[in-house]
């Protein structure tokens, strides 16, 4: 079972590497590949990341190997078109992004500007609105878990004490202690309820723990199980 067990984080760190690092244009040689998960403390050797790659695309990610000298493996997104109303480009994460209002769900949504491609004007008139007149940028939730779609909401984590800092490396320094003994802490926290949040509490490998709300720890249990499934 612990095998298994870090075989699973093994495959959630190597998700994030390659959606963070890669796309249809640029990839990691495999060299680089398996010295993103050293640097992790993960042992790695090629023919198991191939078994790896393989798992992802069982699960429905699109992982690509590009026609590039040296050979390099990149996780490719689905090549989505969206007619939307500009609102203001944002910095975060390191990172610009377009803030936008989108139509059809009735929100201002991000968008990495980095990964755009094919970009274009529509000759139809621009959206105005007062959720457009009113937005903004909550800079705060979004340095907690990135511009990754998601409801924002106050969670409260069990962090075992040797992973405070790590908390608050995260989280910022105030970070709300609701108690605390010598070996854990229960910390409230504003996350954006994401795939990159759950990836981060996994990473943690059990030290951190959803404990608040119930609707998002039953959301985390169901994203490891399809994980999982496949």
């Amino acid at each position: 079972m612990q095998a298994n067990n870090k075989h699973k984080l093994k495959l959630l760190f190597l998700m994030r590497v390659l959606q963070d690092e890669t796309d249809s244009q640029q990839g990691l040689t495999m060299p680089q590949i398996i010295e993103r998960l050293q640097e992790a403390g993960i042992p790695a050797e090629r023919k198991a990341i191939y078994r790896d790659f393989q798992a992802l695309r069982d699960i429905g990610f699109d992982v690509r190997t590009l026609p590039t000298r040296p050979v390099q493996y990149a996780l490719v997104r689905s090549e989505l078109r969206y007619v939307v109303t500009p609102v203001k480009v944002v910095f975060a994460e390191g990172s610009y992004y377009l803030a936008a209002y989108d139509d059809a769900d009735e929100k201002v949504k991000t968008y990495r500007v980095d990964r755009m491609e094919l970009l274009q004007i529509d000759d139809e008139p621009a959206t105005r609105n007062a959720v457009i007149a009113n937005y903004e940028f909550d800079e705060f939730a979004y340095r907690n878990f990135g511009m990754f779609h998601g409801d924002g909401a106050t969670v409260t984590l069990q962090v075992r004490a040797e992973l405070m800092d790590t908390i608050v490396d995260r989280f910022g320094s105030d970070v709300d202690v609701v108690k605390a003994t010598a070996k854990a802490a229960d910390v409230r926290v504003n996350v954006l309820v994401s795939p990159q949040f759950f990836g981060w509490i996994a990473g943690l490998d059990g030290a951190v723990t959803i404990k608040a709300p119930r609707r998002v720890a039953a959301e985390y249990k169901a994203w490891l199980q399809a994980l999982i499934r496949g």
